[in-house]
């Protein structure tokens, strides 16, 4: 991958993580977590719950405007249109839980998508283990620029807080705290009372070569 590639695409996650956030915002952390990077023996738990995480990091996923395409290793890139995704895969960004009334453990990711020629745009992403493994359903809009700074699943739904810009903010620069509640119905959708972004995105996506 180029540098300059590869430099756009730090840029941009460090845009969404929490060390970004407005002072005084903490990130909220209340799920189990391992760090899968570790050389230590693992427990057969620890082994298990990474081996879930390698499969959301290495798998198919679609977004609006751009159709499918699949993750290596949490990364997406198109070089020729300086194009990437990538899967945030860091404490707080990824959830586990049912998400459908199945028994079944479900996921919800944050995926972002950014290039040099348009905005950083965000995507909550679910996937559900079906009978026949994993699917990724359609990745539900959050925002441009905008700064999550946790994401969990409770009572089948799955909940974000994040930063997003209010009315008198610079899109660069969100302040506005707000907490987002989704269900799946049978994608996943706003529940009522939340808003959401009219979207999916502010400026077309490149063509999936």
């Amino acid at each position: 991958m180029p540098m300059k590639l590869l430099s756009f695409s730090l840029i941009a996650l460090s845009a969404v993580l929490p060390t970004a956030i407005a002072e005084g915002v903490t990130p909220v952390v209340n799920q189990e977590w391992y760090n899968c990077l570790t050389r230590e023996v693992w427990s057969p738990h620890k082994q298990a719950w990474c081996a879930k995480l390698n499969q959301l990091k290495n798998r198919e996923y679609s977004l609006p405007n751009y159709d499918k395409f699949t993750l290596k290793s949490g990364t997406f890139e198109n070089t020729a249109q300086r194009f990437a995704v990538n899967l945030v895969d860091h404490e707080g960004f990824v959830a586990f839980g049912d998400l459908n009334g199945d028994g079944r453990e479900d996921a919800v990711v944050l995926l972002i998508v950014n290039s040099d020629s348009s905005g950083i745009f965000s995507y909550l992403t679910p996937i559900l283990t079906t009978e026949n493994g994993l699917k990724s359903l359609y990745s539900q809009f959050l925002g441009d620029r905008v700064q999550v700074q946790s994401l969990t699943i409770a009572e089948e739904k799955p909940e974000l807080k994040m930063v997003e810009p209010g009315p008198s903010d610079p899109q660069c620069c969100p302040t506005q705290a707000v907490t987002r509640v989704y269900q799946l119905q049978p994608q996943l959708v706003p529940v009522a009372g939340n808003s959401a972004p009219n979207s999916p995105l502010l400026v077309p996506l490149p063509t999936n070569p």
